[in-house]
């Protein structure tokens, strides 16, 4: 599990966070286990724990502060600084359960729901051209599928660009939309699926029929594809559904304050 939340937390784009990599290098001297120690087992167990505690805690730090709310790269790093110091020279007095609630809430409760709107709605392709999407629809699927990690794959709209007007038409509903609420219902966060396949367009029930053919072949098909067939149609009532339910996924899996109004919800995903 430690080299799985070590994975994660070098695998953030563009390098964000990656001055935690000092903490976490102060963390991993103070409590991984020597290959000769007189420690007892529970010690060592305790030990690991703490480190697989401290790594969850950066992981959600880097998804809060870089992806989510889109600070620079180099956002509180005097403070990290800091905290490695306290942490590893003066470890009596600032443990690791204070260093865990630092990271947990004093570093995150800058997050807000109305910053992340706006971190994902300046940018021309929505979510699409956002730097967290492929991390957030990884951990979806990976939580699907109860698997460590993903690898091979692309992401894909299902109402497809602007450039396939042709396929784009058999979407009758999305496409009565005026031009600029087109696009952004193709850059919606609902409207996004990875896949094994180079991005295509299809009409939806090609789409469905392709996925079903691909099952019944037991060919490998990602979770977050797979559960397009629960659509008996694709409008845009179902690219909120959808993009409703990964943000609750991203709510629940990384413990971010609630959303409790539907309109705030779609005005982040498609307004």
């Amino acid at each position: 599990r430690i080299q799985v939340l070590l994975d994660k937390i070098l695998s953030f784009p563009l390098g964000y966070g990656r001055y935690m990599l000092n903490l976490i290098l102060a963390i991993l001297i103070k409590y991984l286990p020597e290959v000769e120690n007189n420690l007892p087992e529970d010690q060592i167990k305790d030990n690991l724990l703490s480190i697989e505690n401290l790594l969850k805690a950066i992981e959600r730090h880097n998804v809060v502060c870089f992806l989510l709310q889109g600070n620079k790269t180099n956002f509180r790093q005097e403070d990290t600084f800091r905290d490695i110091n306290y942490f590893y020279r003066y470890g009596k007095s600032f443990t690791g359960l204070e260093l865990l609630k630092v990271l947990s809430e004093n570093r995150v409760e800058h997050f807000n729901w109305d910053s992340f709107r706006a971190n994902i709605h300046k940018k021309t392709n929505r979510f699409f051209g956002w730097k967290g999407v492929n991390y957030i629809m990884r951990e979806w699927e990976c939580t699907l599928s109860n698997s460590e990690k993903i690898e091979n794959y692309s992401l894909n709209y299902i109402y497809p660009e602007s450039d396939n007007e042709y396929i784009r038409k058999s979407y009758i509903q999305i496409n009565s939309q005026i031009k600029n609420n087109r696009d952004k219902t193709t850059y919606s966060l609902g409207n996004l699926y990875l896949s094994r396949t180079v991005r295509t367009s299809y009409d939806f029930d090609t789409l469905k029929k392709r996925i079903s053919n691909s099952l019944i072949k037991n060919e490998i098909i990602f979770n977050t594809e797979k559960e397009i067939l629960d659509y008996e149609e694709w409008n845009i009532d179902s690219v909120k559904t959808r993009g409703t339910k990964i943000l609750y996924f991203m709510i629940n899996h990384w413990n971010l304050p609630s959303l409790k109004q539907q309109t705030q919800i779609d005005d982040i995903l498609i307004n």
